[in-house]
């Protein structure tokens, strides 16, 4: 399986149009949608039109940054590594050279981005928060193969990325370079899940159970922390904007008022990664299982 460097020549952004070089401004449209940062929704943002448009912006800088971790740090190995393998078949490896391409073009778009959202808005990007999710990945290299654990957590996070996005694209009060370039990376997405699935599927009965048991028990807090608010920046960026913790803490109380189930988001924008996991029975394993159970989530 895999697909054909002429297929992909037709289909990937980087080979079929420029690269998005509109400029981000305040009158374009909003920097990130509010469907995807509640907290943005607070009558104390909506009344401070400039206070609402910075925390926005810092949204978006935060959410790209966590998407060109994903890119530079764990996709862009794990292509290398596959293009390589003798474990994969031919076309598979040419498919994985060829991701490799597209993710280093997405890399340089998210960069582009982040750079210029901070001089629209004048952010201090320094607050910015390391992936919830390359802290997980890191963990898990102790105790198992880095190499392993780093090619399901991509398999992972490959298949659940386009959820969030295609939401940003779809919300016409974001800027159009917004939603353009998430657009692009939609479109690269969807057809890199496919192939990472096709990988998963032929990686994981491979493994032990242990090693199954394991590592798997991290998939659902991968899956959340692509698909949720990040609700720990959501609270440093209201403190860095000038809110007080009293008035910090307030806001995000009456934004989260009981501990949030986000188990119908991640369902619905997890659908691929889901289904990729039942088909090969991962939810069989009871300690799979439960780790998704405390989100929220079970499979019968």
């Amino acid at each position: 399986m895999g697909y054909s460097v002429e297929i992909w020549e037709k289909r990937s952004n980087v080979r079929s149009r420029p690269l998005r070089r509109d400029e981000i401004s305040r009158v374009a449209g909003l920097a990130f949608s509010p469907c995807a940062s509640p907290i943005s929704n607070h009558p104390l943002l909506i009344a401070d039109t400039s206070l609402r448009e910075a925390f926005l912006g810092y949204m978006l800088c935060q959410y790209s940054h966590e998407l060109l971790h994903l890119e530079t740090s764990i996709v862009q190995p794990v292509c290398q590594s596959l293009a390589l393998s003798p474990d994969f078949n031919q076309q598979q490896r040419v498919t994985a050279r060829c991701l490799l391409i597209d993710e280093a073009y997405h890399s340089l778009g998210f960069n582009l981005l982040i750079d210029e959202t901070k001089m629209a808005f004048d952010l201090d990007l320094s607050i910015l928060k390391q992936p919830s999710f390359l802290t997980l990945v890191q963990c898990q290299t102790q105790q198992f193969d880095q190499a392993l654990v780093y090619l399901l957590a991509c398999c992972v996070l490959e298949t659940v990325i386009c959820g969030k996005m295609s939401k940003l694209t779809m919300d016409t009060m974001v800027a159009p370079r917004v939603r353009q370039l998430f657009s692009d990376h939609v479109n690269d997405e969807s057809k890199h899940g496919d192939f990472f699935a096709e990988i998963f599927k032929d990686t994981w009965f491979r493994l032990t159970t242990y090693e199954q048991e394991g590592i798997g028990s991290v998939f659902p807090h991968l899956l959340f922390s692509l698909i949720m608010p990040n609700m720990q920046v959501e609270h440093d960026v209201l403190l860095h904007l000038g809110f007080d913790d009293k008035t910090v803490q307030r806001i995000m109380q009456d934004t989260y008022a009981s501990p949030p189930s986000f188990h119908d988001a991640a369902y619905q924008s997890g659908q691929k990664t889901l289904r990729m996991m039942q088909e090969m029975e991962v939810f069989s394993l009871h300690a799979i299982a439960d780790a998704f159970a405390e989100h929220g989530m079970t499979f019968i």
